[in-house]
């Protein structure tokens, strides 16, 4: 018998003693003469060593917590672990745990050897939940589900959530899982019928849930024939009281293995049609990639486009359906998604060829919510288009001229590039307001999706140049659509202004507000000072804007140049100065008879953040009104606005506010 398979064997005996009871001594006696004497002790390598001289002490350990109350089990317990280890008992002392737990080391060898340094993904577990309640004399108020002995001899307990499960799976720990059902072997069908609802717990603590979409088959495949042991099959691990699909879920991952293996035990684990809880099936899940990407993995690398093609290609082979789509929430006859407008945001133009063969129709228009499209100009309304808008707004360019090349003969090339949405905005005008991800640890590579950004505005603009300067309801131009971008300040995004102004983008043509594209270039979204945009603003972007049409003087139909939107946020000294340098006008009042002065009087900075406290918003105004002073003149800072208020004056009511807040 192997070492592991002693400490397992001698750890499965212990658990039958401690359930038993300890009067009568039957089982005690049973084990031990069960359980197999370990001639070769001096045999074993000295790390092995260390780990079963571990398993004994905590053996021991155990046995003295019921001194005083079981003196007969706590000596019956000492002699199997002697016996077994063929060892002399003479000294056994049942009041005394130190000495049993010297006694024991210095038989085994002494001086015992320190516990192995190592770094085990289970530390957290190695605690007893109940040792510091213990230790202060209030007993064991947790529960202890099960433990059992770790490969380093340390003991590790699971918790009523059934953390330890989760991350013998997550590990990907087919050796721990195997010795945890043999321990245990109740422990998933209780989790089971936990996870269905009685409890509440979250999907994501399920751990038939998380080797599926971690992609960790062969743990899968150890629980579900576990699982099935059970008598009542009909409780199959598709799961119908679930709110999720193990198959979605491993599509939605990219898994292919994990895919292949289910769809190989249809229907017992999967169905290829089934809908998960948001109607998703299978394919829609492997089609959402552009949102799943940026999620953290359950484990391994992230999803990605090989992965997720793959697992489509494999689906579409087992019969999944090309035109499968979601519904939409309030009307169930309308798609809020189809599997071809999810997959046109990211998918190789190979795969959206072959949907389209296999039914998807590119013409299909799908319903989109402003919480889905962030655009500033949604006007809460909702926008129906067909899937080019959204391989557009993606920056897919390669898919993009996929999609046209399969518009069909009947239609021609114009027809499609001047299609318009709710908003009166065509494919150019999504295209410009596409937007550049948040960057975690190098990915995804910007530079790479801001020259996908730029190549998509080109094609574009190849096939139309007529539509550089297209207005939409708004009067917003394409140029207007990327000056309102959410990445309009990072510096790659500089390219595409220069692009625009380079193909004849005008940069003095006003919306429907008055506003040039240099106004919006500056405008808060929706003027929200809730969390203030705090990038700077690039003056590569201004002096762009003003060598084709813009001024530093434009007014919008509130009267406020881009200097009073520039002075309000309390980022922008930089580009504030850049403006003065110009010929902006620090004296010139909007409407409301407000100069650049009032503004920054009343500015933002960091928005609402509580953590920023008032010094540093003070320094930032100050910082920002001594330029304007620089450029214009003291007296400017006593002038009146309409209610004749002066910046002076709302300059300490703002600050009073902020000291306000750091009191509170």
């Amino acid at each position: 018998m192997s070492y592991v398979d002693l400490v397992n064997k001698f750890w499965n005996s212990w658990n039958q003693i401690c359930f038993s009871d300890p009067k009568t001594g039957k089982t005690c006696q049973s084990v031990i003469a069960a359980f197999p004497k370990f001639d070769n002790l001096s045999e074993l390598p000295k790390s092995d060593l260390c780990s079963y001289c571990n398993v004994e002490q905590y053996a021991l350990m155990q046995a003295d917590l019921y001194t005083g109350l079981y003196d007969e089990y706590a000596k019956a317990s000492y002699e199997f672990i002697a016996k077994a280890c063929d060892l002399n008992v003479d000294n056994f002392n049942a009041t005394d745990s130190a000495f049993n737990v010297k006694t024991l080391a210095a038989l085994l060898f002494m001086p015992l050897p320190p516990l192995p340094d190592y770094e085990s993904s289970y530390d957290e577990f190695t605690v007893d939940p109940n040792h510091e309640s213990e230790t202060h004399g209030y007993g064991r108020p947790y529960a202890t589900l099960m433990s059992m002995i770790n490969e380093d001899g340390s003991i590790l307990y699971e918790t009523e959530d059934f953390g330890l499960l989760y991350q013998i799976v997550c590990s990907n720990d087919a050796k721990t899982l195997e010795q945890y059902l043999a321990a245990a072997p109740w422990v998933i069908p209780e989790a089971s019928a936990v996870l269905i609802g009685k409890h509440g717990i979250d999907d994501n603590e399920d751990c038939f849930l998380n080797a599926a979409q971690s992609g960790c088959l062969d743990m899968l495949k150890m629980l579900l024939t576990h699982f099935m042991q059970d008598e009542d099959i009909e409780a199959q691990a598709r799961f119908k009281q679930r709110r999720y699909k193990l198959l979605n879920r491993a599509a939605k991952w990219g898994h292919i293995e994990v895919v292949k293996y289910l769809l190989d035990n249809q229907p017992l684990y999967a169905d290829i049609h089934a809908r998960g809880s948001y109607g998703h099936t299978a394919l829609l899940c492997a089609a959402d990639l552009y949102c799943t990407q940026f999620l953290v993995p359950p484990r391994g690398d992230r999803a990605n486009a090989t992965k997720n093609e793959a697992v489509m290609n494999l689906l579409l082979d087992r019969g999944a359906c090309a035109s499968d789509f979601l519904p939409f929430w309030n009307d169930k006859g309308k798609p809020s998604a189809t599997v071809l407008s999810l997959a046109v945001q990211w998918a190789s133009p190979e795969l959206i060829k072959r949907l389209i063969a296999g039914g998807a129709d590119p013409n299909t228009m799908v319903t989109q919510g402003p919480g889905e499209l962030n655009f500033w100009n949604q006007h809460d309304s909702f926008n129906e288009v067909p899937a080019l808008f959204n391989a557009c707004t993606h920056a897919n360019f390669k898919v993009v001229e996929t999609l046209i090349d399969c518009r069909g003969t009947a239609v021609a090339v114009a027809d499609i590039l001047s299609s318009r949405d709710g908003r009166g905005s065509i494919p150019l005008h999504w295209a410009t307001q596409s937007e550049l991800p948040v960057e975690i640890d190098g990915f995804p590579d910007l530079k790479e999706i801001a020259q996908r950004i730029t190549s998509t505005i080109e094609l574009l603009l190849s096939l139309d140049p007529t539509a550089i300067n297209v207005q939409d309801n708004d009067g917003n131009t394409p140029l207007h659509y990327a000056t309102r971008s959410l990445s309009r300040h990072n510096k790659l995004y500089t390219a595409v202004f220069e692009l625009l102004c380079d193909r004849r983008g005008d940069a003095s043509v006003r919306n429907n507000n008055g506003e040039t594209p240099m106004h919006t270039l500056f405008r808060l979204h929706g003027d929200d000072t809730t969390i203030t945009d705090q990038d700077p603003v690039d003056t590569a972007a201004i002096s762009i804007m003003l060598a084709h049409g813009a001024s530093p003087t434009d007014t919008d139909n509130a009267g406020n140049t881009p200097l009073h939107l520039a002075a309000f946020n309390l980022h922008w000294t930089e580009a504030l100065s850049y403006l003065l340098e110009r010929g902006a006008d620090p004296a010139q009042e909007n409407l409301e008879k407000e100069t650049a002065f009032h503004r920054a009087a009343c500015g933002s900075y960091k928005g609402r953040d509580i953590l920023t406290r008032s010094e540093e918003r003070i320094r930032a105004q100050e910082d920002m009104l001594a330029v304007l002073v620089k450029a214009g003149r003291e007296g400017l800072m006593d002038r009146g606005d309409a209610e004749g208020k002066t910046p002076r004056q709302i300059c300490k009511t703002t600050r009073d506010g902020w000291i306000t807040k750091d009191i509170r």
